[in-house]
């Protein structure tokens, strides 16, 4: 069993990785890698609307069938914890690794926020399925 989680954690990672490799500074200019990126965050944005509403669905019915009142403020609360936490994260990724002081500061920026929308997407997933 703990095998199995290590090699999950691991293929998550990578797989999570890859996705913004595909964005990569290799033979592009900067701004096609910040365009990229750009992409991928507005495609991970819309996934998640999608997936939250799926969620709100499940929430919605919880309350309607009395087996969980005030699910929808516990959801609500959660989803602007989300944001708080996106913006504390990427804001501390930033400046450990230096990039708020040069000119990739919006490419690392939307890289962060690719991976963190990424995470949030599929555990919310967990709960729509």
């Amino acid at each position: 069993m703990k095998k199995f989680i290590c090699f999950s954690l691991v293929a998550l990672a990578f797989n999570s990785y890859a996705e913004v490799e595909e964005c990569s500074w290799e033979n592009k200019s900067k701004y096609q890698v910040e365009s990229c990126l750009a992409d991928l965050v507005e495609e991970r944005k819309s996934e998640l609307k999608v997936v939250l509403a799926q969620v709100n669905a499940v929430v919605v019915g919880q309350e309607e069938y009395k087996v969980a009142p005030d699910l929808t403020k516990v959801f609500q609360k959660n989803s602007q914890d989300f944001e708080n936490y996106k913006n504390s994260f990427c804001n501390l990724y930033l400046g450990a690794t230096g990039a708020n002081m040069g000119t990739g500061s919006y490419s690392t920026a939307l890289e962060c926020e690719a991976k963190v929308l990424k995470q949030r997407i599929q555990l919310l997933r967990i709960i729509a399925n």
